[in-house]
């Protein structure tokens, strides 16, 4: 599919799926999409609409009591969504990703190509600099042992970092 995630909406995305499949498509994610987080014990309601994957446990806690609160989350966009203008890069789905669309009888699968240009490829790797140029991170290669400084800056947050 020669569209680009931060350009090509849901809707869109559902619209040539229903014009391959029929009008009973369905656009099914690889993960869990969080719509909200819902306190139980003092009912606010934060609307998320954010991949599993980036919601954290912390974040799950209610800011105001602190509760830990229910997640409502979807995996399918069936068109009743109320977040269908949304992007597909605006709700996490990554660059060159393949969607899938289905009906009761056969699966569709969407890869999204005018994210090519953009996307990281192989050559990226095959410039040379000078050593010195290049940041630590960037120097270390699998199999290779590598003694690194390394400190916890927020360990709630699990974020490390590493020290030339």
């Amino acid at each position: 599919l020669p569209a680009r995630s931060d350009i090509i909406s849901l809707d869109d995305l559902l619209r040539i799926a229903r014009a391959d499949l029929g009008p009973d498509a369905i656009i099914e994610l690889d993960q869990e999409l969080v719509l909200a987080l819902e306190c139980q014990n003092c009912h606010t309601v934060e609307n998320i609409l954010r991949p599993i994957s980036e919601v954290s446990f912390e974040a799950a806690h209610c800011p105001n009591c602190g509760v830990l609160r229910n997640t409502k989350m979807t995996h399918t966009i069936t068109g009743e969504e109320s977040f269908l203008h949304r992007t597909l890069a605006s709700l996490g789905i990554p660059l060159l990703h393949i969607l899938r669309a289905y009906n009761a009888q056969e699966f569709h699968f969407y890869e999204l190509t005018g994210d090519l240009p953009d996307a990281l490829h192989f050559n990226h790797f095959e410039k040379s600099r000078p050593l010195g140029d290049i940041p630590l991170r960037d120097r270390i290669r699998l199999g290779e042992e590598v003694k690194l400084k390394v400190s916890i800056k927020h360990p709630a947050r699990s974020r490390i970092v590493l020290h030339d």
